[in-house]
């Protein structure tokens, strides 16, 4: 067997699964912040906030941190626990609904359950 068959076995269906998914939706995300920053920038008489900025470097940092996790890095788990704080703490500060403020935290809260049993394997 490769190596990398070995890891996805390791990793299980469900934890590919996860992976898959939040690298998908995470991807989106950044893209659409980055666009709306983009958007709101070249918008006639637009300025460009520093909060979009930010919003669209942690969605980028989230999106890095994911791909470092693919890669059995804990610090890539690290990385985006600081990541999705620091987006609680951005949404709230644009006046998102506390409640769905906190379901950007759902995605992460399962990946860290389906990491737990596997968080030896990680480096």
């Amino acid at each position: 067997m490769s190596a990398g068959h070995e890891q996805e076995q390791k990793r299980g269906v469900l934890l590919n699964a996860c992976l898959a998914l939040l690298t998908i939706f995470t991807g989106l995300a950044a893209v659409f912040a980055v666009l709306e920053t983009y958007h709101t920038f070249r918008e006639p008489g637009g300025t460009l906030s520093g909060v979009l900025v930010l919003k669209s470097v942690i969605g980028l940092w989230n999106l890095a941190c994911l791909i470092v996790v693919w890669s059995w890095r804990k610090i890539g788990v690290f990385g985006l626990l600081a990541g999705v704080v620091a987006l609680f703490g951005v949404n709230l500060f644009l006046g998102v609904p506390l409640g769905l403020s906190m379901a950007g935290f759902s995605g992460t809260v399962v990946l860290l359950i389906l990491l737990k049993p596997k968080w030896t394997l990680l480096t």
